[in-house]
């Protein structure tokens, strides 16, 4: 199943990062190195957007999102300083698995924060960390980006739960979700634990 797939790959991008979220300065004169984000996200409903930023010191100020376009919206994400040769082991890492495109600074951005409005009116908020992670996008204009996102599938949130949710999370999720759209507002997909990679 190729949501299964695309959920495994969370397991096997955490071995490559370690999460240290840290406070910086102004970026808005920090130039952005890359923003990357997975060719086929809007079918998989699932994955990493990848945005970076190239410090005077030649390190990487990576941030990245692991979004679930389809209901939940930014379910993880973290901002670190890293060397260049680290940032490409974790490109390199997610990139066994998926190929990613390169958009512009506002497509991700814009991207994002509509997604996290997408999840909040369903009630679901965004990782703790994505306020601190958000400042990747310092001094980007969403305006300069034209496009028009839409979240879901089929026209309602879908929600997959991930290798992470366990029954009372699963059950919390669908009894909100139920609450606020009723019982035919939503989809929902339940995958056995045993299908996840556990490698």
């Amino acid at each position: 199943m190729e949501n299964n797939q695309q959920q495994q790959k969370q397991k096997a991008s955490k071995k490559a990062i370690v999460k240290d979220v840290q406070t910086k300065n102004s970026l808005v004169n920090t130039p952005i190195y890359e923003c990357l984000i997975p060719q086929d996200l809007f079918e998989s409903g699932i994955g990493h957007i990848v945005v970076s930023r190239k410090l005077q010191n030649e390190n990487i100020l990576i941030a990245m999102f692991l979004l679930d376009i389809f209901c939940l919206g930014v379910k993880d994400s973290f901002i670190k300083e890293i060397s260049l040769a680290e940032y490409n082991n974790i490109v390199n890492t997610l990139e066994e698995d998926q190929t990613f495109n390169s958009v512009l600074p506002s497509y991700a951005c814009k991207l994002i924060e509509n997604l996290v409005d997408y999840a909040k009116n369903l009630g679901f908020k965004p990782h703790p960390d994505y306020k601190k992670t958000q400042q990747i996008f310092e001094g980007i204009d969403i305006n300069e980006c034209k496009e028009l996102f839409t979240f879901g599938k089929d026209g309602k949130p879908f929600y997959i739960n991930g290798p992470y949710d366990d029954a009372n999370k699963i059950r919390k999720i669908l009894n909100k979700l139920t609450l606020k759209l009723g019982a035919s507002g939503f989809n929902f997909t339940f995958v056995p634990s045993d299908m996840f990679d556990e490698d």
